[in-house]
């Protein structure tokens, strides 16, 4: 178990350590794992259906991966075999995860597996945290220490952690608030330390607010508006009226600049995200099969169009634009809602979110059979129930379930954790 948790850090953190020891080729030993996760899962995925809460959810995974399939394969001077299986492997990232993590849940690991994992989230936590506090009161020290330049939002340093950049710090340290509503939300009849628990998510906050990163903020706020409104009542109602006022007074700055981001002024060909909207549009309109099922899996963007550089981007003179260009294509992984409608079209975009809601039912599930069980069963199920619901605010940026090793820590952990729920109740 020690040796799994080890290897799961390194991957986590793979980023920063290839950073602090000179070696560029650990950044891809997360890509490595996910291909051995996907050799595991194609040998091991009939498993699942003896399982009847988990069958429709995987013929709705098996027709996802036909349609970016079947687009690409059809889809000619595009398709090639290196494409198929990049572009599938990453599109697809999430959902391997998850199911190769409930089958590891299910048929290697024991009951016990909560235990060490609750010491390795609260070991994580706390190194985060601690990381957070360091990097926000001596930040010039900090970087030095880990090699790190400083990066700036305005003239303020973003707080970065142990991660190489904001995006990742902000994720988890949302992931560290929504621990802390769920421990009060599970454990409210008798907390002894809650102060404590204040203190910390008052600091996490804090940390939160100095990454400047506008996603994560607003992953809060909708888990806390799902936890108020999901079973509405009219106290339910006026308490998330007072937090949404306080919340967006506290946050203001990140929620104008995200409003500012989508205005009609910021639409231009500097805003990524437009772009990639732009271009996700001119290349599905040109047939109604492109329409409907998109142009296949890494031809837009995401992690495989960057590496096996999309013909799309020449076609539409999306080379010479900054953040674009073969070689230097850092933006190409800005914005998920694009890259999903063009490589699988509309349909493949619902069968997407499909499978998204449908995965969440699981954690639901798993949560739901916690019900009679010890508290901290319960606890864990529900913040990584929560957990998953911030992960899709999160989406509304870059393809942060494709790129960020946060996904092995909100998505793989979890659904080994429900695959071990699933093995003992049964």
């Amino acid at each position: 178990m020690l040796i799994f948790f080890t290897f799961i850090t390194f991957v986590i953190f793979n980023p920063l350590l290839a950073n602090i020891l000179h070696l560029p080729i650990l950044k891809f030993v997360d890509d490595g794992f996910l291909v051995l996760l996907t050799i595991f899962l194609i040998f091991q995925l009939r498993f699942l259906y003896k399982f009847k809460e988990f069958k429709s959810t995987i013929n709705i995974f098996l027709l996802l991966f036909l349609i970016g399939s079947i687009s690409l394969f059809l889809n000619h001077g595009v398709f090639s075999f290196p494409r198929l299986i990049l572009g599938s492997l990453f599109f697809l990232k999430p959902f391997i995860l998850f199911f190769s993590g409930l089958i590891l849940g299910i048929r290697v690991f024991k009951s016990n597996f909560l235990i060490y994992l609750k010491l390795y989230i609260y070991i994580v936590f706390g190194i985060v945290l601690i990381g957070g506090i360091i990097d926000f009161l001596a930040p010039t020290l900090w970087r030095h220490f880990l090699n790190l330049p400083l990066e700036f939002h305005g003239k303020y340093v973003r707080v970065l952690s142990f991660f190489m950049n904001a995006g990742r710090s902000a994720w988890m340290f949302s992931l560290i608030i929504i621990y802390f509503i769920s421990y009060l939300i599970i454990f409210r009849e008798n907390i002894k330390n809650k102060i404590i628990i204040y203190f910390l998510t008052a600091i996490t906050l804090i940390l939160e607010y100095a990454t400047y990163v506008k996603k994560s903020i607003l992953g809060i706020f909708f888990v806390v508006g799902y936890l108020n409104l999901a079973q509405f009542t009219i106290k339910r109602f006026l308490y998330f009226i007072l937090f949404s006022t306080i919340f967006v007074f506290i946050f203001q700055e990140h929620f104008l600049r995200f409003a500012k981001e989508y205005s009609a002024e910021t639409l231009t060909i500097h805003n990524s995200r437009f772009m990639l909207f732009l271009g996700a549009f001119l290349a599905i309109k040109e047939t109604i099969f492109k329409t409907l099922f998109g142009v296949g899996f890494g031809t837009w963007g995401g992690f495989a169009s960057s590496i096996l550089y999309s013909p799309y981007y020449y076609k539409f003179h999306f080379d010479k634009l900054w953040g674009f260009m073969p070689g230097a294509s850092s933006f190409t992984g800005d914005n998920y809602f694009a890259h999903v409608i063009a490589e699988v079209g509309i349909i493949g975009f619902i069968v997407t979110f499909w499978l998204y809601k449908k995965i969440f039912n699981i954690y639901k599930l798993g949560y739901q059979k916690t019900k009679n069980h010890n508290k901290t069963f319960k606890l864990f199920a529900f913040f990584f129930m929560l957990g998953y619901l911030e992960l899709m605010v999160e989406l509304l940026g870059i393809c942060a379930s494709e790129i960020s090793t946060v996904a092995f820590f909100i998505i793989f952990l979890p659904a080994i954790y429900i695959g071990t729920l699933f093995k003992s109740i049964k």
